[in-house]
């Protein structure tokens, strides 16, 4: 009963590993032992989303969320993990768990002179790694290809892998260019029968026209600055066109970032157009 509530987190004692060693020996003594008790064990904690149902190991992809979800500590979460596992993990191998990683993003693991890259929806929950520094990348299709006028994706990291250890990576991985959209005003069209919107950046020799709802993503490079223009046809004045132009990146304060979707209005009170 004592290992049970250890194991499980509703005794209020501070175990440290000896202790909880002590506790493993007791569970397979006393309950480990009994087949159906082991049972409403595994069961119990599979029902607490910590076991991974294709290895049978313990996995948390973010150990201090977990923690709060369940009412325990992090220190009681990571020995319950670390204890569990360790008697699922050969000599001198660790495994990473990798089972949050979104669909669509590549997962590239290079360890020494040895890299792995697994494709969208193949990462294995558990990777096994032999001991020492690796690097870990995670980044889309768009990003691989260099995709044109795409959301691009990409994150690295370093592991320190020690022997019989376990490491939980959480990587957020991060748009890296940005892009900017263009909203007119709702009545709009009823005082102009046409536009075109263009957009570059300041040091480009081209320009990409955009229609509204639209979303165009550049490249980010520090110090980007985008100029565009708004021309449009009035239905009063028959064939009278008329330009409004605009740029931003260059004031204090207003420097563009990677990560984002910037948004280009028409303001009717300043006659203008901003960007946000």
């Amino acid at each position: 009963k004592r290992a049970m509530e250890l194991v499980i987190g509703t005794s209020d004692i501070e175990i440290n590993s000896d202790e909880f060693d002590n506790a493993m020996a007791l569970a397979k003594e006393y309950v480990v032992g009994e087949w159906e008790s082991a049972n409403n064990f595994y069961d119990l904690l599979f029902e607490k989303g910590l076991i991974d149902p294709e290895s049978g190991y313990l996995v948390v992809d973010n150990i201090e969320d977990m923690a709060q979800k369940l009412g325990w500590s992090v220190d009681f979460l990571r020995a319950v993990i670390d204890n569990y596992n360790e008697h699922r993990i050969e000599a001198e191998q660790i495994s990473v768990g990798s089972r949050a990683v979104d669909a669509d993003l590549y997962v590239e693991i290079a360890v020494t002179n040895a890299t792995t890259t697994y494709n969208p929806g193949a990462v294995p929950a558990k990777i096994e790694l032999t001991t020492g520094t690796c690097t870990v990348k995670a980044y889309n299709a768009a990003y691989k290809d260099n995709t044109p006028n795409t959301a691009k994706y990409y994150a690295e990291t370093t592991v320190e892998i020690k022997e019989g250890k376990v490491e939980y990576l959480s990587l957020e991985v991060p748009m890296v260019n940005y892009g900017v959209t263009l909203s007119l005003p709702d009545n709009f069209s009823d005082w102009f029968s046409d536009y075109t919107f263009s957009i570059g950046k300041k040091t480009a020799t081209e320009t990409s026209v955009l229609k509204e709802g639209e979303v165009i993503y550049f490249d980010y490079q520090k110090g980007d600055v985008l100029s565009y223009s708004l021309k449009v046809t009035s239905k009063e004045e028959a064939d009278s066109t008329f330009m409004q132009t605009g740029s931003y990146g260059s004031d204090e304060g207003k420097a563009i970032e990677a990560g984002k979707i910037y948004q280009i209005t028409y303001n009717w009170a300043t006659k203008s157009l901003e960007m946000n």
